[in-house]
């Protein structure tokens, strides 16, 4: 399964979803890769740091760029393959896409990002899920979102993930820690739409 990571605004938490629900896939016994399409290369700085503290995470991180992305997604030989795309590059993110059985849209509830997560979505003529990220769900935006996802018949992901500081503790490690705060339920919801829709 090829899943791209996208949102044409940064900071949204597309690097962070894409190396966590790669563990998520492994932890569940799938062959695993991600793919850095991102020229800010964070997935790959993470598995790069991780490595040198002598903590690697368990899943190769290769980079790619416009020139060498739909041949490496093509090549990858894994169960999930997983695609952190550039937030302001087209090319990239409609190369992922176009490769992609699911495309997930991370996003925060504040009104800008939820506008920009909204108008990617529409935007896409592939199958695609937006995933709240970062979130409080006692928060009246978050309400909001939630309510203008039913009303608007947007497909969006049951499992979100919440605010959390042990979230930021993860980056630049193995992620060997009990818990992958959300994206656990996430993967399982993903894995189960899939396979269904293959059957």
């Amino acid at each position: 399964m090829r899943i791209a990571v996208v949102n044409t605004k940064g900071g949204t938490g597309k690097t962070s979803s894409s190396i966590m629900l790669a563990e998520a896939a492994r932890r569940k016994g799938f062959t695993v890769a991600v793919i850095d399409a991102d020229p800010q290369g964070s997935a790959s700085k993470w598995a790069e740091v991780a490595e040198e503290a002598g903590d690697p995470l368990r899943f190769d991180v290769t980079d790619a760029n416009r020139a060498t992305l739909a041949r490496k997604i093509k090549a990858a030989n894994v169960g999930y393959l997983l695609i952190d795309t550039a937030p302001g590059d087209p090319a990239i993110i409609d190369a992922a896409v176009s490769h992609a059985d699911l495309t997930i849209i991370p996003t925060r509830t504040t009104p800008a990002d939820l506008d920009r997560a909204l108008e990617t979505y529409r935007a896409l003529s592939t199958p695609a899920a937006i995933l709240l990220w970062n979130i409080d769900s006692r928060h009246q935006l978050y309400k909001q979102a939630r309510e203008l996802f039913e009303e608007e018949d947007i497909v969006a992901f049951g499992a979100e993930i919440p605010t959390r500081e042990e979230v930021n503790k993860m980056w630049f490690t193995s992620l060997d820690f009990p818990s992958l705060h959300g994206y656990e339920e996430v993967f399982a919801e993903l894995h189960e739409a899939l396979t269904t829709e293959g059957e």
